[in-house]
């Protein structure tokens, strides 16, 4: 994207003597009329003088004059047509060169009416009657006519033809005739007579052909886009012409027009140009050519003149075609003063220093004021467009549109546009033409016209009308001088206000639109036109209209220049708002009709029929409309609608606009408010006044002066190349040109990253939410859990990318998910859409189709409606993503089975373990129960009593050596590794939470011996728990004869440092008598046994009980639920784990899943044979 600049080049085009091409060639080589279709060219002289006469009274036509003597139709014309006992009165015309010609005609009525100052009035007949020709008595009606004056220039608007319509019969003006709205016969009794006349220019002498360019500039054309090569057509669209003047003709005013081109990226180009006429040379004509413009003797070349046509133009991607007037008059007055004074600036310095040295309008200076000469009217303003408007930026001027053509007109037009019909404008001001062109393809929003849009035909393009497909075309009204349009086609009368429509397309009028939106519409339109035709607003006490616009066009700049246009603005605004309501209104309920895409899209899944259910759509509206609905969608524009609206595309800011729109719509329904409704808003950026000023150019240091006598060549010597402003230093030292600094300006480094943005009325639409419940403290809350919500998915996209190497590709897509889930478990009001389309747009990146069609069920289910944004990114995802295959399902069922296999061999091995562990356990419950049994016996022999300090216990000897057998038994298990333990917990990624109390607290025991004495709770809690379940370790005091030894059960010892500090203390333990101390030993290793399985299959801590089989049944169940769990993980997201696509790569991960299982099998299975 190149930079934006005011105007992009400057062209002169013309005649180029050396490359002579008859436009008829022209058009007959490149178009597809052929040369017995084209017409000559009308030569008759224009109307001089009118007069009536009476027919009845035996009055005949004066001699040079010709008598009307029927309508178009073939009725008589007499302008008493029908009345009863009335004259019967006849109009009559000369033509001729011998005078000036006529430029007006009209009809007074004499007792309610006065006479113009320059205008005649018809009183009498040839023979000097009075020339009456109302058929009642009751008062006069007279014609009347305006004559140019004695000096009048050539190429001027005159009277070229006259005519008499009757309206009760069903007659309509002719193509290019002017109605005078006033009817002759006011009586009870009589037709409805009227007066047309037709206006063209006063052609003298010439020869058309085809135009081409003679300079430009820049010489050299931008990367963005090229020079169009046709521009000469449009600048001069009726052809480059050599006339033949007399001389005491003065030299017309140089006339205004714009134009519309397209570009090969399909953008618009805006032109602006205004042609005017030089003297042309003799001796570049040849004997026929002078023959051809009776420009032959020396007389003639004493009392005629010989001139050619130019025009010089400027082309932008930007309409200010105010701004573009202003400075082509500026350039083409200085060119003509430099004869009389000559210049100390050369006209190449202006033309370079408005291409490059006017900057853009921003939003930091809204408005540019531009000095171009020394003198105070020299000056033109440059405003911001209204690029924060989400309609399509155009060229369109709304008010020239409804001021031309009126309310009803409007209306017309916009159902011919809507039901694609064939339309052909045409006016005598080309100026308008263009204007009101782009207001019928803006106004047809959300829809883009679709067909050939010319809005100033060339004459050497009109074949297009041939064409057989729809278009709007705009030509010049002299169009129907030379040709024939065909009879299919519409016409509307700019100048005139009139349409034509053939008898085939009679059933086209306001009646088949939709009763209530149209009714709307036309209340909305008549308001607005009472302002336009009787405007309350005033600059200097006159009323703004056209001619006060045009007046002010030329004028020095002034404060009421800005309110004018903000006036014309706002009037611009209210138009486009009533018929945007209207589009909205007739479309209102059709997103219910779009069918998104659910599933692996086959052939014909983008076809229209597939993405909008037409009959349904259809047989929702009203039946009294169906009719206007069929016209409708069997456009191409409303499929291309359909088309743009279900994927992405460049249209869907403006198609996002248009959701809110029908939203808004849709909320009021038929209630009489609903007109009311606001659907434009501005930005308070773009009503501020803050001007920039750029001077004048100045003059060069050398004493110079520069005199023209036609407009070209240009001497590039005087252009300067660089712009003066913004200048950068390159790295060498250069400075870069204008096109190195857009490039670099454009191209900076951009986020590889997605990211979706709210559009600008969503960030309104945002802002009024937020105002609104700010008012409410919990609401308010709300709002800014939403809003939280929001920043979350917005900053999505970067998590998304930074976690791509550490996690599965859609596990952070899985997570968003569940966020959005929980979001909407808060029933926050409104729903950020936002969340949903950032997740949507994520879904077509990563190609994770199944979770965007999740995403858009959650969607409805919350109530939200896509926008055209949200929609698109769902459809690009679901359609240009990678669906699961039938191969890839095939894989993901073997590798599951293979998966369940493994489960099975797991559990078998669990079930032998838990064999192991109840055999185990009865061998000890049977030498516990013999030990019990002979304890019981000596216990009634003890009398001695256990001490409850720190003194030894006295035993006997047979106590003493039952006690040396049990810690022979001990002796031979295997030491309990606990940091492996540790080690295998943290592999698996377990978390355990943790308990407020220790899982053997020295509670267990049921004594006041051993209490833990501390000033610390939880944490040296679990240091004390590891030490109650390690009590083998520990010294106990016994008799004197012998000598104290640890109890043989190798345990891990803890480091000093790893204890937390303050140290705890420790009272040693002492038992009452043997029996207790020999239950202890025998609980210890199933203590510890215990305490191991519970670290490694995560079991929440339960009483210590005595039943091996007890414990055993707890193993069994927690190893169950553990391979229940992970064979669901299986079964439910079976693609985490590898590609599904590589049969190796699935044993792969089954292996890597086995191994730790493996693990923890071995060290149970160690640990139990070790106990045995």
């Amino acid at each position: 994207m190149d930079e934006k600049r005011v105007v992009d080049y400057f062209v002169i085009a013309g005649l180029d003597s050396n490359a002579l091409v008859p436009i008829e060639e022209f058009v007959s080589r490149d178009g597809a009329i052929s040369p017995q279709q084209l017409t000559a060219p009308t030569s008759l002289p224009p109307i001089t003088d009118i007069t009536v006469i009476i027919r009845s009274q035996g009055e005949t036509v004066p001699s040079g004059f010709t008598c009307i003597e029927l309508t178009p139709n073939g009725f008589t014309a007499d302008l008493n047509h029908g009345s009863i006992r009335s004259p019967n009165i006849f109009l009559c015309y000369r033509r001729g060169t011998d005078k000036p010609p006529l430029v007006d005609i009209g009809v007074l009525y004499e007792s309610k009416e006065r006479v113009m100052s320059d205008s005649e009035v018809v009183h009498t007949t040839p023979n000097g009657r009075q020339a009456n020709v109302n058929n009642s008595g009751s008062s006069k009606t007279f014609l009347t006519f305006r004559r140019a004056r004695d000096l009048y220039p050539c190429n001027q608007l005159v009277v070229t033809d006259i005519c008499v319509i009757l309206a009760n019969k069903g007659e309509t003006p002719p193509h290019a005739f002017c109605l005078i709205n006033k009817t002759l016969n006011k009586g009870l009794y009589g037709s409805d007579v009227f007066v047309c006349y037709k206006k063209s220019m006063n052609r003298p002498p010439l020869l058309r052909y085809e135009p081409t360019i003679l300079d430009r500039f820049p010489l050299d054309d931008y990367d963005c886009y090229s020079l169009p090569l046709s521009v000469p057509l449009f600048c001069i669209p009726m052809g480059a012409t050599v006339e033949c003047w007399p001389k005491s003709c003065l030299q017309p005013r140089p006339l205004f027009s714009k134009f519309v081109l397209t570009s090969d990226s399909a953008s618009k180009v805006y032109g602006a140009a205004i042609t005017f006429y030089e003297a042309y040379a003799e001796k570049k004509l040849t004997e026929n050519q002078k023959i051809q413009l009776g420009y032959e003797t020396e007389e003639d070349s004493d009392n005629k003149t010989l001139n050619v046509i130019k025009s010089i133009c400027i082309l932008s991607r930007w309409p200010f075609f105010d701004t573009f007037e202003r400075l082509l008059y500026f350039l083409y007055k200085t060119l003509l003063s430099s004869t009389v004074t000559p210049l100390q600036i050369p006209i190449e310095r202006y033309i370079s220093h408005f291409v490059l040295d006017i900057p853009f309008p921003s939003i930091q200076r809204p408005k540019i004021l531009v000095q171009l000469g020394s003198a105070s009217d020299e000056t033109v303003l440059l405003s911001q467009p209204l690029e924060d408007m989400p309609l399509p930026l155009s060229g369109a001027s709304f008010t020239e549109f409804l001021r031309t053509l009126g309310p009803e007109n409007c209306m017309i037009v916009l159902l011919l546009a809507l039901a694609e019909q064939k339309i052909l404008l045409h006016s005598l001001r080309p100026d308008v033409l263009t204007g009101v062109a782009e207001a019928i393809t803006s106004l047809i929003f959300p829809f883009h016209w679709q067909c050939p849009y010319i809005p100033l035909c060339p004459l050497g393009l009109c074949d297009v009308l041939n064409a057989p497909l729809p278009f709007i075309v705009g030509v010049d009204s002299r169009y129907f001088d030379m040709y024939e349009p065909p009879t299919d086609i519409v016409c509307v009368d700019l100048d005139t206000n009139s349409i034509y429509i053939s008898e085939q397309k009679r059933n086209l009028n306001v009646k088949v639109l939709p009763k209530r939106p149209a009714r709307i519409l036309k209340s909305n339109l008549e308001k607005v036109f009472e302002r336009l035709v009787n405007p309350q607003y005033k600059i200097n006490g006159t009323a703004y209209n056209s001619v006060t616009k045009a007046r002010l066009s030329t004028s020095p700049f002034i404060p009421e220049i800005i309110k004018a246009k903000k006036f014309e603005r706002q009037i611009d605004l209210e138009i486009q708002e009533a018929f945007l309501r209207f589009m909205a209104s007739i479309l209102k309920g059709f997103r219910s009709y779009l069918l998104p895409i659910t599933r692996a899209p086959t052939v014909g899944a983008t076809d229209p029929s597939s993405l909008f259910d037409f009959q349904g759509f259809l047989k929702s509206r009203d039946k009294t409309h169906q009719r206007f609905y069929h016209y409708l969608m069997r456009t191409q524009m409303f499929t291309r609608f359909i088309e743009e609206r279900s994927f992405v595309s460049d249209k869907d800011n403006s198609l996002a606009f248009f959701d809110e729109c029908l939203d808004k719509v849709e909320a009021f329904g038929d209630a009489d408010s609903a007109g009311n409704i606001r659907m434009l808003e501005t930005d308070e950026a773009s009503k501020s006044d803050r001007t920039v000023f750029i001077p004048a150019p100045e003059p060069s240091s050398t004493s110079d002066s520069f005199t023209y006598h036609r407009f070209g060549p240009l001497n590039a010597v005087y252009f300067h190349k660089h712009p003066v402003i913004c200048k950068k230093h390159t790295p060498n030292g250069d400075y870069p040109d204008s096109e190195s600094l857009s490039r670099s300006f454009y191209n900076f480094a951009i986020s590889e990253s997605p990211v979706a943005r709210r559009t600008k009325q969503e960030m309104r639409s945002a802002q009024r939410v937020a105002r609104r419940h700010a008012e409410f403290p919990l609401t308010w809350a709300k709002c800014l859990v939403s809003y939280c919500y929001s920043l979350w998915f917005i900053h999505l996209p970067a998590y998304v990318k930074a976690t791509q190497i550490t996690l599965p590709k859609d596990k952070p897509l899985r997570i968003a998910y569940e966020v959005l889930l929980r979001m909407q478990s808060l029933n926050l009001h409104p729903p950020d859409e936002l969340c949903y389309r950032i997740l949507m747009l994520l879904c077509g990146v990563y190609s994770q189709p199944t979770l965007a069609v999740k995403v858009l069920f959650q969607m409805k289910r919350n109530g939200v409606t896509p926008n055209a944004i949200t929609y698109g990114y769902y459809n690009k995802a679901v359609l240009e993503s990678k669906w699961p295959s039938g191969e890839s399902k095939l894989w993901t069922k073997l590798r599951n089975v293979i998966l369940g296999v493994n489960e099975f061999r797991k559990c078998g091995q669990l079930h032998h373990s838990k064999m192991k562990n109840n055999q185990s356990f009865s061998n000890s419950t049977e030498t516990f129960s013999e030990d019990k049994e002979s304890s019981e016996t000596r216990q009634k022999r003890d009398t001695t009593q256990s001490d409850a300090g720190y003194s030894s216990t006295n035993t006997p000897s047979d106590t003493a050596e039952q006690s040396q057998n049990q810690g022979r038994r001990l002796s031979k298990c295997v030491p309990v590794k606990m940091r492996k333990s540790n080690d295998l917990r943290i592999r698996a990624g377990n978390i355990v939470r943790s308990s407020s109390s220790s899982l053997f607290s020295l509670d267990d025991y049921n004594s006041s011996a051993g209490l833990l004495m501390t000033t610390q709770t939880s944490m040296e809690d679990s240091v004390f728990s590891s030490a109650d379940s390690d009590f083998s370790s520990r010294k106990r005091h016994r008799s004197a004869e012998q000598s104290n030894q640890p109890i043989p059960v190798e345990v891990q010892q803890r480091n000093i440092n790893d204890l937390p500090s303050p140290k705890p203390y420790m009272r040693s333990y002492s038992f009452g008598n043997d029996v207790r101390i020999i239950k202890n030993l025998k609980e210890g290793p199933l203590r510890a046994l215990k305490q191991e399985l519970e670290r490694q299959h995560q079991m929440v801590p339960e009483e210590v009980d005595e039943k091996s089989d007890d414990i055993a049944t707890k193993v069994t169940n927690s190893r169950s639920t553990t391979t229940k769990a992970t064979l669901d993980t299986c079964v439910e997201e079976p693609e985490r784990n590898g590609d599904l696509s590589d049969p190796e790569s699935a044993v792969k991960n089954v292996n890597e899943v086995n191994t730790p299982c493996k693990e923890t099998n071995v060290i149970q299975n160690s640990r139990i044979e070790s106990i045995e």
